[in-house]
């Protein structure tokens, strides 16, 4: 008599980079899950996406069942926020149809937060950043503005309102600005243009 090991097997699945709309990113993920007999629908009612374990194997005696139990790993926030779920996994019962918790969103940042190792009078090293604490020299909030321009990529933001900081460094050898989205991730920009004025009074 031969014992059989139902050990899990992980398979990682990346989504190729890409602007999105609805349409083609359930197109894509069906094209990665398809292999693995599951199937994604977009409710457009919901907005939701509901998720098939939609395999026909059926296990005959002391054999393993494949596909009778998948769990469903988001691996990121971000992956999380587009599926609309709640939570980084989630159960897949064979021939179920499991739907999300909240609609799909794939908007990836809508806002943008810009912080300066400067310290500002009136400033807060804050919980935007995580880990952030008056060690790293990083968490002044300067702006948090929206994302503006389709794909909601780009951020136009003038000072119109003429808002100044006062600074309380007493000498100043570098500035430094991180930006960050709404989800405390840092954002990398390759095209950015900031100017502003250091005025002594």
């Amino acid at each position: 008599m031969q014992a059989t090991s139902q050990s899990p097997v992980t398979h990682n699945i990346i989504i190729p980079d890409g602007y999105y709309r609805v349409s083609n990113y359930i197109t894509t993920l069906n094209g990665l899950l398809e292999s693995h007999n599951i199937t994604l629908v977009y409710n457009n009612i919901t907005n939701k996406i509901e998720v098939l374990n939609n395999t026909t194997y059926e296990p005959y005696y002391n054999s393993i069942d494949e596909n009778g139990i998948i769990y469903m790993f988001l691996g990121t926030k971000n992956l999380q926020i587009n599926f609309g779920s709640n939570t980084s996994s989630f159960l897949l019962t064979r021939g179920e149809t499991y739907e999300l918790d909240k609609g799909i969103n794939l908007i990836n940042s809508q806002k943008i937060i810009l912080t300066t190792n400067l310290e500002l009078e009136i400033g807060s090293h804050n919980e935007i950043i995580g880990g952030n604490d008056l060690a790293t020299g990083i968490g002044s909030i300067v702006g948090w503005v929206n994302n503006d321009t389709p794909p909601l990529s780009c951020v136009n933001y003038n000072n119109y309102e003429k808002i100044r900081y006062k600074l309380n460094d007493k000498s100043i050898s570098n500035i430094v600005f991180y930006i960050y989205n709404e989800k405390s991730q840092q954002i990398a920009l390759d095209n950015l243009l900031i100017s502003f004025h250091i005025i002594k009074e």
